[in-house]
């Protein structure tokens, strides 16, 4: 009961996929409350490295991004970055985040399997 209160007063869950790598789903707009509350997890939980899965989000605040980006790295979570759409990149015009200068994957796939997690064969690579 405990752990469903403590759920439920979460503004984003982040997914343990191991003992040191973190999933985070992103559904909603990043804003400050959301920023605090990755960084907080993610430091309570000791991740080496979190995955952000963009794919559902089709308009980024690169400047929130970026806040949430950088804090993560103060702390010392590796982030990488997958989902993102060519159309979402083009919106980071200013340049906000050097896309190029972090690890970003077409696919959560591609990107857990970058960090070496055990998966299944895709049937098209069977």
């Amino acid at each position: 009961m405990n752990s469903r209160r403590l759920t439920n007063h979460r503004s984003v869950p982040i997914l343990k996929v191991t003992e040191n790598i973190g999933l985070l789903p992103l559904l909603v707009d990043i804003n400050e409350a959301v920023i605090q509350d990755v960084l907080k997890q993610s430091y309570e939980e000791a991740y080496a490295h979190l995955v952000i899965e963009l794919s559902s989000i089709r308009t980024i605040n690169f400047d929130e991004l970026s806040k949430m980006i950088l804090g993560l790295e103060y702390i010392g979570v590796d982030v990488i970055a997958s989902g993102l759409h060519p159309d979402t990149v083009k919106n980071n015009r200013d340049n906000v985040i050097p896309i190029d200068t972090y690890r970003c994957f077409p696919d959560l796939y591609q990107a857990l399997i970058s960090l070496d997690v055990p998966m299944e064969p895709r049937k098209a690579e069977r």
